[in-house]
């Protein structure tokens, strides 16, 4: 892959996995089911873990607050919403494209599948 570990196209291959099981070397499209389970296995070991669409759902946002140890009221705007809230998609890609993606990106679906909304560390998912 190179010097340069941040090509573009690795956003659009696995980039979840990639970044947890230390992949970013790893050519386009061999991400495989054993980078898998590496990002499994270091998410095993985190405390608690929480998905940015959880902050969104304001049952999860304060569970995850309270597992964090944070002020319910941190990331608010004065009017009580989020703050950072993108109302647009970036890209457009065709039903083709978006299907194609979901295949190349398998890997991240499994690891994201696998992982409920904010888990505390007593009922993180078991290794496999």
């Amino acid at each position: 892959a190179g010097p340069d570990q941040r090509p573009m196209w690795k956003f659009m291959d696995n980039i979840q996995t990639r970044l947890l099981a230390n992949a970013l070397h790893v050519p386009a499209g061999h991400i495989g089911a054993g980078h898998v389970r590496a990002a499994k296995s270091l998410l095993s070991n985190f405390s608690v873990i929480g998905r940015v669409e959880d902050l969104g759902d304001a049952s999860r946002r304060a569970r995850l607050f309270d597992l964090l140890g944070w002020e319910h009221d941190t990331i608010y705007s004065s009017q009580n919403r989020l703050g950072n809230v993108l109302n647009k998609d970036l890209f457009n890609f065709s039903q083709e494209e978006a299907a194609w993606l979901r295949h190349v990106n398998r890997h991240d679906l499994e690891l994201y599948n696998w992982l409920p909304s904010v888990i505390p560390l007593s009922r993180r998912p078991q290794r496999r």
